[in-house]
């Protein structure tokens, strides 16, 4: 898988048990270590800055994407207030039920920012990290 892809998630769960239909971000390539992904949002609530790009300073950190930036219909908020593993046999076999429609690809462009941008906002592990800046290169 390419970094830079963009899925819904049909039946994403959050720890209520609420299921809803998410859009992930792919942000590595799952070779050697598990997919790391993360959520987006089209609602500014808790993201303000509408300037594209990184924006860790914000309530929670994101890096946004204006409308007509990338494929997505609308403007959106990578999240980058929670980074996801997601195990590459489980994510295959998801996508083969059905349960994952993919819906674009960052261009790659963006995605060397949006991936300096997930380092620098201090949520990711280590371990995540150091696989962000193993993508890079």
């Amino acid at each position: 898988m390419i970094p830079g892809t963009v899925f819904f998630d049909n039946i994403y769960q959050f720890e209520d048990g609420q299921q809803v239909r998410e859009l992930l971000v792919i942000l590595n390539d799952g070779t050697t270590h598990p997919y790391i992904a993360v959520k987006t949002t089209s609602h500014p609530s808790k993201y303000r800055g509408k300037q594209a790009g990184c924006q860790v300073k914000d309530e929670l950190p994101n890096f946004f994407l204006p409308l007509h930036s990338t494929y997505l219909k609308e403007d959106t908020w990578i999240r980058l207030d929670h980074f996801e593993n997601i195990d590459p046999q489980i994510l295959d076999t998801r996508i083969e039920k059905g349960e994952f429609d993919q819906v674009c690809k960052i261009p790659l462009k963006i995605m060397h920012h949006l991936i300096v941008c997930s380092v620098s906002s201090n949520v990711a592990t280590d371990v995540q990290k150091q696989e962000l800046w193993n993508t890079l290169q």
